[in-house]
């Protein structure tokens, strides 16, 4: 009985170190006066990668998603993105177990995030996934896309630049979220099943929600 206890404290301590760490990241940082702490913008100068059958050229990289609206429910390209800050997750298991379920990590970003209106999370799914995250469906700030694996993969190739993973191992870049702001410029990858990563990601979220929005 006693160490069951230890083991639910032990937990209890886990989770509020969790959810608190990016809290108090947050506020030193804020304590300076002036944020010392600038969250990067990706590919200003264009894309310096092989981009082959991508077309992207030198221009700062701007992510387009009217590459994914015709699958949406007749949704255009503005609803979609709608200005707002996004994290993209390409969720491209065939396990469809996995595809119905959006994990802790996602769940703590839309917690955090669950009454900021300016903020969202774009979850990409296979056309073919039929099961729903009925225990989600109700969080305001989670969008769903089902489309083909082709445009998935055309989206996170020349839209997300996740060209670092081979193109027959798509299911990597489920290890990834990354974050695009109001411009549609890319502000961050982070690997999803990483705590201190995670922590990142809410820290930088805060930050652009604050300063550019």
């Amino acid at each position: 009985m006693l160490m069951g206890g230890r083991r639910n404290a032990l937990k209890i301590s886990l989770l509020l170190f969790t959810l608190v760490t990016p809290v108090v990241l947050y506020l030193f940082l804020q304590g300076f006066g002036e944020n010392i702490y600038k969250v990067p913008i990706y590919f200003e100068n264009g894309i310096n990668r092989d981009t082959t059958n991508c077309n992207l050229g030198d221009k700062q990289h701007i992510v387009q998603f009217v590459t994914l609206k015709a699958d949406h429910q007749n949704q255009t390209e503005y609803k979609i993105f709608n200005q707002k800050l996004t994290v993209v997750d390409i969720n491209n298991e065939a396990s469809e177990k996995k595809l119905g379920e959006i994990g802790y990590s996602l769940n703590r970003v839309a917690d955090t995030f669950v009454n900021e209106k300016l903020f969202q999370i774009l979850i990409i799914q296979p056309d073919t996934v039929t099961q729903l995250d009925k225990k989600n469906a109700s969080k305001s700030n989670l969008i769903r896309l089902r489309i083909n694996q082709k445009k998935i993969l055309e989206f996170a190739r020349c839209g997300l630049i996740l060209l670092d993973f081979p193109e027959t191992r798509i299911s990597s870049w489920n290890k990834r979220f990354v974050l695009i702001d109001q411009a549609g410029r890319i502000r961050g990858y982070y690997y999803a099943h990483d705590f201190q990563e995670i922590d990142r990601l809410i820290l930088e979220i805060k930050i652009i929600l604050e300063e550019e929005y």
